[in-house]
């Protein structure tokens, strides 16, 4: 194999492997966009909380004040009416004079009654509004690491894919090139020698052993306990 073959088989090995670091780092940015998206969303939804928790409270001191309002102009009407009996001099204990302020009580405890529900029904729906965009946070945050897990497990599938794809090809090219050197019986050899590099006629995979055993020199290093 020349050496601009080996060039190429280098190149065509690397190729996977470079497509899957790639991908894996597209995959990582991916991840980090999910993630930093979902942070985003997550600090809108809490400020839109605060919003309307602010709303749920300022709506709860209206309605109290409108209540005050409400129960001082009762007030101020049974003292007219109390002021307007007496100069006639009517009691106010009996008779029509009671009945009168009786009714009066009655119509602004009503009132006060439905102006308070009325308040109390904006207040809970605010609160409930709150809460909403509360779990409308943490959910974004839940699918914001849900995304980036996924982009992040198809990166590492993406850089492994390309490994084994690296390996597999190197492995393949190896095998082409230990069959190319086998000879018409099956044996493995040298064409002009009938041998495998001096080792003699043997199977391909005893030659893919041949080659990666140590040569000659290897023989005054072994230790003596090995010898």
């Amino acid at each position: 194999m020349g050496g601009m073959s080996l060039i190429g088989l280098a190149l065509s090995a690397a190729a996977p492997i470079v497509s899957g670091v790639m991908q894996r780092n597209a995959a990582k940015t991916a991840a980090a966009q999910a993630r930093e998206t979902a942070a985003a969303q997550a600090r809108i939804a809490e400020q839109n909380r605060g919003l309307a928790l602010d709303e749920a409270e300022a709506t709860s001191k209206a309605g109290a004040e409108e209540e005050q309002k409400l129960r001082d102009r009762v007030r101020a009407t049974l003292a007219s009416q109390n002021a307007q009996y007496g100069a006639s001099g009517l009691s106010l204990a009996s008779g029509s004079p009671f009945h009168v302020g009786l009714s009066t009580l009655e119509e602004g405890e009503a009132d006060v009654g439905a102006l308070r529900e009325n308040y109390a029904r904006k207040k809970f729906s605010l609160v409930n509004q709150a809460q909403q965009y509360g779990t409308q946070g943490r959910y974004a945050l839940i699918e914001g690491d849900a995304k980036a897990r996924a982009y992040e497990a198809q990166g590492r599938a993406a850089l492994t894919g390309g490994l084994l794809q690296s390996a597999g090809f190197v492995a393949s090219k190896w095998g082409d090139m230990l069959g190319s050197r086998r000879p018409s019986g099956g044996v493995v050899g040298s064409p002009n020698a009938g041998n495998f590099y001096g080792y003699g006629s043997m199977s391909g995979a005893n030659a893919g052993r041949a080659l990666l055993k140590p040569q000659g020199w290897y023989k005054d290093f072994r230790p003596k306990w090995g010898r």
